[in-house]
Order: C-alpha cells, then sequence, then structure tokens
C-alpha cells in the first residue's frame, strides 16, 4: 500500500451506527485481509476491535456463496468493569 493509500472497514455499534476503522497495511482495494473479532461494552457502548482473535475461515457451504463473515461479542468492557467493581 502507497503512503496515500488507506483502507478501512465497517465496524458495528451498539444503535447501529456505521463506523469505521483504518485497515492494516495488508488490506488493499480488492481484499480485506483480516478479519477480526468486534466488542461492543453494553455499558459504555464502546466498540473495540480485538485483533488477537481471528474469525475462523468459514468455506462455502453447499448451494451458497460466503462472501464475508462478522463475530460480534457483548459484555463489559475492561474500563466499565473497573468501575463496577469498586
Amino acid at each position: 500500500m502507497g503512503s496515500s493509500d488507506a483502507y478501512i472497514h465497517k465496524v458495528p455499534d451498539a444503535n447501529n451506527v456505521s463506523k469505521y476503522a483504518l485497515c492494516p497495511e495488508e488490506c488493499s482495494k480488492n481484499a480485506h485481509q483480516h478479519n477480526h473479532i468486534h466488542f461492543i461494552c453494553n455499558i459504555c457502548n464502546n466498540t473495540f476491535c480485538i485483533d488477537k482473535i481471528k474469525v475462523p475461515a468459514i468455506k462455502d457451504i453447499i448451494g451458497f456463496r460466503v462472501k464475508s463473515s462478522k463475530l460480534i461479542l457483548e459484555g463489559e468492557c475492561p474500563d466499565c468493569l473497573s468501575h463496577i467493581n469498586q
């Protein structure tokens, strides 16, 4: 990716508002190369990209063509949990 090229990916949010984040360098215009989990906090409504856990690759199912997959986790983020546990 050149210095002037930047790609984004859609990030889910608690209110179904579309948000976007920058992709890492391995992504290109024709291929989104990193597929990670998103975590939505039920208290602060922030969305976090969890890059350390990858979404498993799902091969095509007979009669279907899989174009993308998403995994969204919901719960409480570390910051909100620290306020609850005080």
